[in-house]
């Protein structure tokens, strides 16, 4: 009886073996056509590491040469870590909570599309969107900034369950981190001479959304201190226009048919090539109007 190692053996003790040599680990397999056959590429990939950078190794290469599954597992490690141990160093300590529990903020995405992404992220829905939770790092030039995603094995490995996430993130200084953009200062500084600034004295002023950064500042539409800062700007009940992940638009309701902004909104996720597929955020229309009871509410208008 052989005691060749198979695929399935392989990659079930690198995945036993990671969980308990880095807490952070995410191993990721799936099939990929190489000179005219079929391999099996792994990569295990550090969840904390912004650059996602790690090597893609094919597992029937080292079945080949007799060893265990154990032993493979063992040999792809090594690699791993020694791959790493070339990186730059953050400031961040991303095994501490407390080193990274300020650096939470809120960001959104579709539900409708993300199943796959939202499937290990810790998220709670909003409507039709889902807000997953991200840490903001300082990394080294030219990237400056970048994110990383709160998954359920790391909620897991910090002790931390949905509800202490929520908590940190609300109390976050990064909570403050909203930006209010007139659009036509976005497109003066974009167009220069070409800016038609009639047209723009003559339409209902509309404004950007976001945060300090431009990075995810989409998830200021769930920031209801963001919200209430804009509504004082804007004057009255707004709508908000999903335009990336990234940011939001936001115009006054007043004489604005909603069901005309949605066509908008469909017309550039699908057709502008200006939001990659990527990036695109929803096909709905928001608004944040008041009701009833005197106070307002966030809600789908169309």
């Amino acid at each position: 009886m052989s005691n060749k190692a198979n695929v399935k053996d392989v990659i079930e003790a690198i995945e036993a073996k990671a969980s308990k040599r880095y807490p952070f680990a995410q191993v990721i397999s799936k099939p990929i056509a190489k000179n005219n056959t079929k391999k099996t590429g792994i990569t295990i990939r550090n969840v904390l590491d912004a650059s996602n950078i790690s090597p893609c190794l094919y597992v029937e290469d080292y079945i080949i040469s007799g060893m265990s599954a154990d032993g493979i597992a063992e040999r792809i490690l090594d690699l791993f870590e020694a791959v790493n141990a070339n990186k730059p160093t953050f400031d961040t300590d991303f095994t501490d909570w407390d080193s990274i529990k300020n650096n939470i903020f809120i960001t959104v995405v579709g539900t409708e599309g993300n199943e796959e992404f939202l499937k290990d992220k810790v998220s709670v829905p909003i409507m039709d969107m889902s807000i997953v939770f991200r840490i903001r790092v300082d990394v080294p030039e030219p990237v400056k900034t970048a994110t990383v995603a709160i998954t359920n094995q790391m909620a897991e490995a910090y002790g931390k369950c949905l509800d202490d996430i929520c908590t940190a993130a609300l109390k976050s200084p990064m909570t403050d981190d909203y930006e209010v953009i007139p659009m036509s200062d976005l497109l003066r500084e974009k167009w220069g001479d070409e800016f038609d600034e009639e047209y723009f004295l003559c339409t209902p002023p509309m404004y950007i959304l976001t945060n300090s950064y431009r990075l995810f500042g989409a998830g200021q539409i769930a920031n209801f201190k963001a919200l209430d800062a804009l509504a004082e700007i804007v004057g009255s009940d707004y709508f908000i226009l999903p335009s990336s992940v990234h940011e939001c638009i936001a115009i006054s309701m007043d004489g604005i048919d909603p069901r005309g902004l949605r066509e908008l909104v469909g017309t550039v996720n699908d057709e502008s090539g200006t939001v990659p597929p990527e990036e695109r955020l929803s096909y709905s229309v928001y608004a944040y109007e008041t009701g009833n009871d005197g106070k307002r509410h966030l809600i789908i208008a169309a």
